[in-house]
């Protein structure tokens, strides 16, 4: 074993899909707690500098787990690199305040 939790591993999130990742970095830190990755299992936002530890991938207003093993269990969007549910953002009207693009994992960046 490399050191890599098998059980769940590195993936990547790409519109709503997860793939495995091979490139995952151990020294970048985690979006949410900015501690390295190390070894935990981690997720990576396709084509954004975002990556978090997965025990870390709650939603930033209700603080649900976002990620369950590696199945995607809410439409994720991401304002500002933090993750929120598909059900906060539309209580929130976020979408609607054109905050968040309909496009999830889009920032306001």
């Amino acid at each position: 074993s490399s050191g890599i939790n098998a059980e769940y591993g590195h993936l990547t999130l790409v519109g709503h899909k997860l793939k495995e990742r091979t490139d995952a970095s151990s020294h970048t830190p985690c979006g949410i707690c900015a501690q390295p990755l190390g070894t935990m299992a981690s997720i990576h936002l396709d084509n954004t500098t975002f990556t978090y530890h997965q025990a870390c991938f709650n939603c930033k207003h209700c603080n649900v787990a976002l990620l369950d093993r590696n199945k995607l269990l809410y439409n994720v969007f991401v304002v500002d690199g933090q993750p929120y549910c598909d059900v906060c953002i539309r209580k929130m009207g976020m979408i609607r305040l054109g905050k968040v693009k309909r496009t999830p994992i889009k920032t306001t960046v």
